[in-house]
């Protein structure tokens, strides 16, 4: 039978310090180094077995049949939370009845007090995986679930589900037949003596290791014990080496504690393992540093790209504003001066034509004077108004333009021309629409 889903590659999360400089995780690795430590060790059935035995009532210990522990690769965990949760699914004879071992490994830093029915959760997540791969009559297995915490401080919380109810003792005999209930082990490092820890030489070594990381003991010197380490194949070793350099302890610490293993092959290694790791790390926050300066070159220039359309559009809009205001502005003198211009012949008309003694003559003078006066003041003043404004655009006007311009006495020719004044180009196009 096969349960859950492959976890796929795990890559290591390498949190080293190297001269200031931090790696970062990789987004394809493992959430977090004490995943990879914690299931990379006790995924081995042996060291699961040596170190479960020891941890469950000896009743059920006894019974079940260690050397035939099977691991099943899978996860059953919220999504969320595999940041801070891994677990493990074994599954084994007791009494000649298949039982499956549920190990849920938290390194969360408080504890939650949901934990008895996210582990009922994660347990009905095991059955529904079984009786799925089953046809006919379904027999579900039972769960020994255990967990196993690495905070620095002790927990407190039931491990009963019953417990999350808070009825009397009375209460529940009433209602517990109807309600699901089931006990589970909790383990805390923090209440394991390193010496206490019991299993096989990796399995000891990787929960010392996790324990005193929580409590920031990892130099201590049970920790490097050197008989165990040297019982090791190297590539455990190296995963032990791997993760004491990921969780950024000072590297010439690192080397002092190495050499006293008093294995060449191991340190060696060791130490290989080391310059590895400081070589990476000044070549990543190299990388990490180019890669920043290539980012804040090219935001830099989409925002001067940015500003200085944002610049050009609004000297755009006002240079529209203000040249429309001074072409009113123009528009409003010359149709003024067209104006008085046009009283001041008719009066000179008028003093002309009374002093002639000529009252049909001064009667016409005037009509026809004020009309000849204001038709001649406005059309002057669209001609003044047009060479303003291509003055104002364009500094100075040819003088065949200009004469030509002067010459013009058509009112709505020039209306139409002070608009292409306004809106045209440079001269050459202004000239080609006379």
């Amino acid at each position: 039978m096969h349960l859950g889903t492959d976890e796929g590659k795990e890559g290591g999360m390498k949190r080293r310090l190297e001269n200031g400089l931090c790696e970062a995780m990789d987004p394809e690795s493992i959430h977090q180094p004490h995943d990879k430590l914690f299931k990379a060790t006790f995924s081995n059935p042996e060291n699961a077995a040596a170190f479960l035995r020891h941890h469950l009532p000896p009743s059920v210990a006894n019974s079940i049949q260690w050397t035939a522990l099977e691991y099943h690769p899978g996860s059953f965990i919220d999504e969320q939370l595999r940041g801070s949760e891994a677990d493990l699914l074994f599954r084994v004879k007791a009494q000649d009845a298949e039982v499956f071992l549920y190990l849920l490994w938290e390194h969360r830093s408080s504890p939650s007090p949901l934990m008895a029915l996210r582990l009922l959760s994660y347990m009905v997540r095991i059955w529904t995986q079984q009786a799925q791969e089953q046809s006919g009559t379904v027999r579900l297995a039972p769960i020994l679930p255990v967990v196993l915490a690495q905070d620095k401080r002790r927990w407190k919380v039931s491990e009963r589900f019953k417990d999350m109810f808070g009825l009397t003792p009375e209460r529940w005999a009433e209602v517990g037949a109807f309600t699901p209930d089931f006990a589970f082990r909790l383990l805390q490092l923090v209440d394991m003596p390193y010496e206490a820890i019991a299993g096989t030489a990796e399995g000891i070594l990787t929960l010392r290791a996790l324990k005193a990381e929580a409590v920031d003991e990892l130099l201590h010197e049970v920790v490097w014990e050197a008989g165990l380490l040297r019982t090791l194949p190297l590539e455990r070793a190296e995963r032990f080496f791997r993760y004491m350099l990921n969780a950024g302890i000072d590297k010439r610490t690192f080397e002092r504690r190495v050499q006293q293993i008093n294995s060449g092959a191991l340190i060696r290694h060791a130490m290989t393992l080391a310059d590895q790791y400081r070589q990476e790390g000044l070549e990543q926050g190299l990388e990490r540093s180019r890669s920043l300066a290539d980012q804040y070159r090219q935001e830099g220039l989409e925002q001067g790209l940015e500003r200085s359309r944002s610049l050009a559009d609004q000297y755009r809009q006002e240079g529209l504003e203000q040249g429309l205001e001074r072409s009113r502005s123009l528009a409003d003198q010359y149709r003024q001066e067209g104006l008085e211009q046009g009283l001041e012949r008719s009066r000179s008309l008028a003093d002309q034509y009374r002093q002639e003694g000529l009252e049909q003559g001064l009667e016409q003078g005037l009509e026809q004077g004020l009309e000849q006066g204001l038709e001649r003041g406005e059309t002057q003043a669209q001609r003044r108004m047009l060479l303003d404004v291509l003055e104002m655009r364009f500094d100075a006007v040819p003088a065949g333009l200009r004469e030509h311009l002067e010459g013009l006495a058509d009112r709505n020719r020039l209306a139409n021309l002070l608009k292409l004044a306004v809106c045209c180009t440079d001269l050459e196009a202004f000239a080609k629409k006379l």
